[in-house]
């Protein structure tokens, strides 16, 4: 969420003292720093971890959860084709590990794709892409701040993945991700990043301001959703990428919105007309 390096493992040996386990959600993580789910006989060992496949470079639509075999129950949470050893009208036998949580047909390339993009991270170095990914990001944190109106949310960290989320005073974060999206070319997320209660707490909203906007949700009403704008670097990106996004965020708080955008009923925006002429690379 705000590309602060959790100490995971510290966390597991707190949670193991009281007989608890520990799942980690390492979508964001896997991709820029090494992992080590540890042995079991290492108070900080990690029970689960589970990652993506796209946010590690990867085709979408697959991801791996990796766990030890004891915390898999005796039948499937999705029972499906492949997930049984034999079927009776009385009985089901359910196929083992890890036939029975993998229902229906496999994502074979799916999984192909993803081993190969661990081994080019691997071959790369993750500890080259932290320390490239960290220097960039401290970069971008320090351009970013001369702009007006700009607040830069989450704690500061020794250890940050690339990963910064931000706000523009006076404007719906859909909108800036709109903007800079069709009139520069620069692909942002915007919203709650599967992190709601967290943003709230980011933007300062109490708990009966976000109640009121579950309510508003739950009836229908989208628009003016509360939500940040992210900008996220990876291994791929340098200096000249931080300076066009850092020149192009300056110009939308500045006003210079060239297009006209109509608001969604999700609460995204959409360009209506006044798309301008984008270079070469991004058009088509």
């Amino acid at each position: 969420m705000t590309g602060v390096v959790q100490p995971i493992h510290e966390v597991a040996e707190l949670a193991h003292r009281a007989g608890a386990r520990v799942f980690v959600d390492a979508a964001q993580l896997a991709p820029h720093r090494p992992l080590a789910m540890r042995p079991h006989g290492d108070p900080g060992h990690l029970d689960a971890v589970a990652f993506s496949a796209h946010k590690m470079y990867a085709p979408f639509g697959t991801g791996a959860l990796v766990a030890d075999r004891s915390m898999f129950g005796h039948r499937p949470d999705h029972p499906g084709g492949g997930t049984v050893a034999a079927v009776t009208l009385a009985d089901v036998v359910w196929a083992g590990l890890p036939d029975r949580e993998e229902g229906g047909t496999p994502n074979v390339v799916g999984a192909v794709a993803l081993a190969a993009a661990i081994e080019a991270l691997t071959e790369v170095g993750l500890d080259r892409l932290a320390e490239h990914e960290l220097a960039l990001a401290r970069y971008a944190t320090a351009r970013l701040a001369a702009v007006p109106g700009l607040t830069i949310h989450g704690p500061t960290a020794a250890d940050k993945v690339g990963v910064i989320p931000f706000s523009l005073a006076g404007l719906d974060h859909a909108l800036v991700a709109a903007v800079l999206a069709d009139e520069h070319g620069i692909g942002v997320r915007s919203g709650c990043f599967c992190a709601h209660p967290y943003v709230a707490h980011l933007l300062g909203l109490d708990d009966a301001a976000a109640a009121t906007w579950a309510r508003r949700v739950g009836a229908g009403a989208l628009r003016g959703a509360p939500g940040l704008v992210r900008l996220s670097l990876g291994g791929y990106s340098n200096r000249d990428d931080v300076d066009r996004a850092v020149a192009a965020i300056h110009a939308v708080a500045a006003g210079e919105i060239r297009g006209w955008y109509d608001e969604q009923p999700d609460g995204s925006f959409v360009l209506r007309c006044g798309r301008p002429a984008l270079p070469a690379r991004f058009a088509g």
